[in-house]
């Protein structure tokens, strides 16, 4: 399992020695606890413009939107990259975009997660 989050801000009062810290650090790899949320293309048109150049060859799903009072607004997305069939691991971005409108990102690769069901 791989686990690599970007965060924009500080991380006062964060340690990022072991992984159970992790979950304080960005939202969860599945959408558990969260509200389903409309899509929205402008958050989305911003994520997607914070992924790493090798990303262009990364075969995407559907997004999948979701609203948490702790994370704001969340956008999941699952990949796949060329060459490397994971399965049944699941590859997945994740976008939170807080309050004050910074948006994190955190690659989850080879998760043992269920596949994202489409925002309806």
């Amino acid at each position: 399992m791989l686990l690599i989050g970007v965060w924009q801000g500080p991380l006062e009062g964060t340690s990022m020695t072991a992984e159970a810290d992790t979950p304080k650090l960005h939202p969860s790899v599945s959408p558990t606890g969260e509200q389903v949320a409309p899509e929205d293309a402008d958050l989305l048109t911003a994520c997607m413009s914070l992924l790493i150049p090798t990303s262009r060859n990364w075969k995407f799903g559907s997004s999948h939107f979701t609203y948490s009072p702790v994370w704001g607004k969340i956008v999941r997305i699952d990949f796949t990259i060329p060459d490397q069939d994971q399965s049944p691991l699941i590859n997945r971005i994740i976008f939170s975009k807080s309050d004050d409108g910074k948006i994190n990102l955190t690659y989850a690769v080879g998760q043992r997660v269920e596949a994202l069901p489409p925002t309806i």
